[in-house]
């Protein structure tokens, strides 16, 4: 029963798995009752004497070697779902590991189109101003020109009143 305990102790922190198969369960309960088989055999003196006879010393010879086998198939079970649990972990760490080069990708991505993005705005912008300069330039020249032919026409009537 201890070492059945302890086994259960190693088991949780050298192998960490969480939860025990069902398998592993009903081997250590058969386990369990090998030992409690062996504790009643030990107990049994069946001999005249008080003490065990040879019939009596097979039978726990036989139980201890049955005890052996159920410790080898536990200890198979553990390995068993230690290697499962490992690949498992495995598993995850490379799925884990593909999501975030993938991620980190997609944040490269992401920036460079944000850079992009930000450059077309500042094209967009330095566009604009040359397009508000360009509109001044106009403007100015129209007024200018208008200024002009107002000038003009106040000076061709000036003439004009002169020559009458």
């Amino acid at each position: 029963m201890k070492i059945g305990s302890f086994l259960l102790i190693i088991n949780f922190i050298f192998f960490s798995i969480p939860v025990l198969s069902q398998s592993l369960e009903s081997l250590l309960d058969e386990r369990d009752s090998l030992y409690k088989k062996q504790a009643h055999l030990e107990s049994r003196n069946s001999t005249f004497w008080g003490t065990k006879s040879k019939k009596d010393l097979r039978k726990m010879v036989e139980n201890l070697e049955e005890i052996l086998i159920k410790d080898n198939a536990i200890i198979a079970a553990i390995k068993r779902e230690n290697y499962t649990s490992r690949t498992n972990i495995i598993y995850k760490n490379r799925d884990t590991r593909s999501e975030n080069s993938k991620l980190e990708s997609d944040v490269v991505k992401f920036k460079r189109l944000n850079n992009q993005k930000i450059k077309q705005l500042k094209e967009a912008l330095d566009e604009l101003e040359k397009a508000k300069s360009q509109k001044f330039n106009y403007e100015l020249i129209i007024l200018v020109l208008f200024l002009t032919t107002i000038g003009l026409i106040f000076y061709c009537r000036r003439l004009y009143s002169r020559l009458k």
